[in-house]
């Protein structure tokens, strides 16, 4: 079990790529056929571990991990697993259930592996100040690498080019690294990186489907990103050890692209004003645990909401709150800052 789980979680996601078989000399048949039997042995356990010896494999992880019973965290978390499974499940089965846990981790992460299990760490929820959209950004994304069933699927791309890595690679030291080095850069980038992109795609359409701000996606990268930077690398870098997820800031961009299109391609947010059709409305300001730009794409996705429906909206005051109508919805935006709260709504009735 500690030799599958060391093979099996990175940073999030299920990839398999047993490294250390670089080192065996496969310059006959016989030693080809004994790694390849060696990949088809670890494909018979992975697909254990995804179905009858799934319960046991998620028991490992609370182990390994710890779990945190914190009755408010659990019970967010629960609360949103059991949104997004009644938004998902209305295209496609939520088969097999899911398993679901916080852990004691303290860094920013969650992960789905084999058979379903998912852990978010406690870290995740404190970093986030328990926001409930962003939360389910989080989860909705974890739970498409476990609907596409990407764990199996990046085992299974890895095999060939793992393979050939070993049949070129030769006891030439400098062709060896290189064969490395061009495995690595392959299976990030064909394997791994699609795939991150998938869940962030119709982990979208999975929280939006739910209920949740179509802005939130945005704000937990940029959050992120505020945080710990672009965990961008040069080309350099990325050939030496390539990046197998998007940047923090190509996934703001691709939220923010997508919660544009949703808007019917009437709301824009820059980083720092709000367009409504092409017209400056709002400059949102940061609060005391929220930075401008990360509260600038919340409001943004409430807007998103109110164009993406198509109904003529109005805008009031209600307790320095700004509130739109549309139909018999409503979106409530806190007016902090300078401006006056009714200067806000006015400008939002004129250009809407």
């Amino acid at each position: 079990m500690k030799k599958l789980v060391t093979l099996i979680l990175l940073a999030g996601i299920l990839t398999v790529l047993p490294y250390q078989v670089y080192a065996l000399d496969l310059g006959n048949f016989g030693k080809i056929v004994s790694v390849v039997s060696e990949h088809e042995k670890t494909k018979k356990e992975l697909q254990y571990y995804n179905f009858d010896g799934r319960a046991d494999l998620g028991n490992h992880f609370r182990e390994k991990y710890g779990v945190d019973n914190n009755p408010e965290k659990n019970e967010l978390i629960q609360r949103v697993s059991k949104n997004l499974f009644n938004s998902i499940s209305k295209t496609e089965p939520v088969t097999p259930e899911y398993s679901i846990f916080i852990n004691q981790k303290k860094e920013f992460n969650a992960f789905c592996s084999l058979g379903h299990n998912v852990s978010v760490n406690t870290g995740a929820i404190d970093f986030l100040n328990y926001n409930e959209d962003e939360l389910a950004f989080l989860l909705s994304h974890e739970f498409r690498h476990g609907q596409g069933d990407h764990s199996i699927k990046s085992y299974n791309k890895t095999v060939p080019l793992t393979v050939l890595q070993q049949i070129f690679a030769g006891n030439n030291a400098r062709v060896d690294i290189m064969t490395k080095v061009a495995g690595n850069y392959l299976v990030a980038k064909e394997a791994t990186l699609p795939q991150e992109w998938e869940a962030d795609n119709y982990g979208f359409t999975y929280a939006v489907d739910a209920g949740y701000n179509p802005g939130a996606g945005a704000a937990l990268w940029t959050r992120v990103k505020e945080k710990f930077g672009d965990n961008h690398q040069n080309f350099f870098g990325d050939i030496l050890n390539p990046n197998d997820h998007p940047t923090n800031g190509q996934r703001i961009k691709n939220y923010d692209t997508k919660l544009t299109e949703y808007s019917n391609n009437v709301v824009k947010f820059n980083g720092s004003t709000l367009f409504i059709n092409g017209k400056n409305w709002y400059n949102p300001e940061k609060t005391g645990s929220m930075s401008a730009q990360e509260r600038g794409y919340l409001i943004a996705g409430m807007l998103a909401r109110v164009y993406h429906s198509k109904q003529a909206p109005s805008a009031g005051v209600e307790d320095n709150q700004i509130v739109i109508t549309y139909g018999s919805a409503r979106e409530t935006i806190s007016a902090i800052g300078n401006e006056d709260a009714q200067a806000i709504a006015a400008r939002f009735n004129q250009i809407k």
